[in-house]
């Protein structure tokens, strides 16, 4: 429900053609706040132990990074097709639109910034790092796979896991597999670069 919600505002600013970088930035936020309150449960949950407090803290900053990096290509992909472009890749010099309230929209600029500021240039540095080179659009095969890293799959993981009265594992889930999910996604990212390049060279 959350998510399903979570999308109807973008799609009837679409609609409206009136896109609102305040929107933008106030989703993202309230995205964090649902997520920190989550594993926040978990953390209880475990025992309410300093450790089981800093188990959350890495699932948390491990989930905001993954659905950093599902961000990053999304946006970049998004900006090769036609439509609106409200979310960029660096936040930093966007400016709202003319009907965004301008001391709202910089508030919550500025939380954004705060909360996923860093995780953006850390996901463009690494992409940078696997590749090689500055960014190239992924094929939509590399896309399918790293939407298991989007906040809709995310939040559906942790449905199952409560389903399963295993929220407990959260932490481990995020902290540790679908870290080395991410992982194994650049270094296949990489790969298919390299395959394409090696391609390009042999029919020149």
């Amino acid at each position: 429900m959350k998510h399903l919600l979570d999308g109807m505002d973008g799609a009837l600013a679409r609609i409206r053609q009136r896109p609102s970088r305040l929107g933008r930035y106030a989703d993202s936020v309230a995205d964090f706040v649902v997520n920190a309150a989550l594993f926040a449960a978990v953390a209880y949950r475990r025992g309410n132990r300093p450790r089981d407090w800093l188990a959350a803290a890495a699932g948390l900053v491990s989930m905001l990074l993954q659905c950093s990096l599902y961000n990053y290509y999304y946006v970049l992909y998004r900006h090769t097709l036609p439509g609106e472009r409200t979310s960029l890749p660096d936040e930093r010099h966007a400016r709202p639109y003319p009907w965004d309230p301008p001391r709202a929209t910089r508030l919550f600029q500025r939380a954004y910034l705060l909360i996923y500021g860093w995780q953006d240039r850390l996901v463009a540095r690494l992409d940078r790092l696997a590749t090689g080179r500055t960014f190239t659009l992924p094929p939509r095969r590399f896309m399918t796979a790293l939407s298991a890293l989007g906040l809709g799959s995310q939040l559906a993981l942790f449905a199952l896991l409560a389903w399963r009265r295993r929220v407990a594992r959260a932490p481990f889930v995020f902290g540790v597999v679908l870290n080395a999910y991410a992982l194994l996604l650049l270094a296949w990212r990489r790969r298919l670069l390299h395959q394409a390049t090696h391609s390009e060279e042999i029919r020149s």
